[in-house]
């Protein structure tokens, strides 16, 4: 059964609105190392899809627990049911910045469960590379 999950975050876009830095998150660390095992690889940095005709759509369940933004990197911490399948993730946006101080653009995140019907609870650190989505000063407002 699918459960929307429309919008993942209106992302930390202070970052996006040409600020210096990054911002690190120490609690993000905790919880991966409490949650995953000290042998599991850093996961794989997927881009960010960009599709300006994406309107949200249903997704299999899970539960953000945590989110960070160090340079152009969203990382992702999630937890859902399974076990059993590869469960696959995309991060979209519609490049549709918000009317706001500072610009902030909705996120979608999709989950795919592949019809995983174990109920294991998976932890999950996801990452993705979000540096298409940098405000530029001119698409604020669409």
């Amino acid at each position: 059964m699918k459960l929307a999950i429309n919008i993942l975050v209106i992302a930390m876009m202070t970052f996006f609105c040409n600020c210096k830095g990054s911002e690190e998150t120490t609690s993000t660390n905790e919880i991966e190392s409490a949650t995953e095992p000290a042998s599991e690889k850093e996961p794989e940095i997927q881009m960010m899809a960009v599709d300006i005709e994406y309107s949200p759509k249903e997704t299999d369940a899970l539960t953000i627990n945590e989110v960070s933004l160090d340079g152009g990197i969203l990382t992702v911490i999630v937890q859902y049911s399974g076990g059993c399948k590869d469960h696959e993730f995309n991060l979209i946006s519609n490049q549709r910045y918000m009317k706001s101080m500072p610009p902030q653009l909705p996120l979608y995140l999709e989950h795919e469960a592949n019809d995983d019907n174990c109920r294991a609870l998976i932890i999950q650190t996801l990452k993705f590379d979000v540096s298409k989505a940098k405000f530029s000063g001119s698409s604020a407002g669409h």
